[in-house]
């Protein structure tokens, strides 16, 4: 990936467009501390835009659409979900399979996953300087970004599992069929 070993790496993996609302994520960069990388990992529309907007931050890296996207979250200490809306965040599920915690925009569909100070920290969408506060609380302490991916793991493989999936649709036919 050409990434930095020694940074704290803040991943942001998906389409580059306005739902995903990387730009805020880029914006925030500039006020990230020294030693912390950010890297999109994706492609879209909002390429130009979003290359534009990092022009001159050598912290900050496209590396454009990068299979399989698990090399990316391996990666990462901590992944960021800057969207403005989503359904089931499936980046959030993935990262938090690595033991990443994510910082997310608190929206409809992040809220649920990422349990801000339980299995990472979330921001109001579009607030540059609060996403920037919450990536660089993280940095400031890397112990504190694993724990959360700890937390986040744990949490992905017992409710999220195999094994839950089917205890929870076994429910939903035992309820159906004990039904007159």
């Amino acid at each position: 990936l050409g990434l930095d070993p020694d940074a704290f790496l803040v991943a942001c993996v998906g389409r580059l467009v306005p739902q995903k609302d990387p730009l805020t994520l880029a914006a925030a960069a500039r006020r990230l501390p020294a030693g912390t990388q950010v890297a999109f990992a994706g492609e879209g529309p909002l390429r130009a835009e979003l290359e534009a907007e990092v022009a001159g931050l050598p912290s900050v890296r496209l590396l454009g659409f990068v299979s399989p996207a698990s090399t990316v979250y391996a990666a990462a200490d901590v992944v960021c979900l800057p969207s403005r809306w989503e359904g089931l965040p499936y980046a959030a599920l993935e990262a938090f399979s690595q033991g990443r915690p994510v910082v997310a925009a608190r929206i409809d569909g992040t809220v649920d996953l990422v349990r801000h100070g339980e299995t990472g920290l979330s921001f109001a969408p579009g607030d540059e300087q609060g996403l920037a506060v919450a990536l660089s609380e993280l940095a400031a302490e890397p112990a504190r970004a694993r724990a959360l991916g700890a937390a986040a793991q744990a949490l992905v493989e017992t409710e999220f599992s195999e094994a839950e999936a089917g205890r929870r649709l076994g429910a939903v036919y035992r309820a159906i069929c004990a039904q007159p």
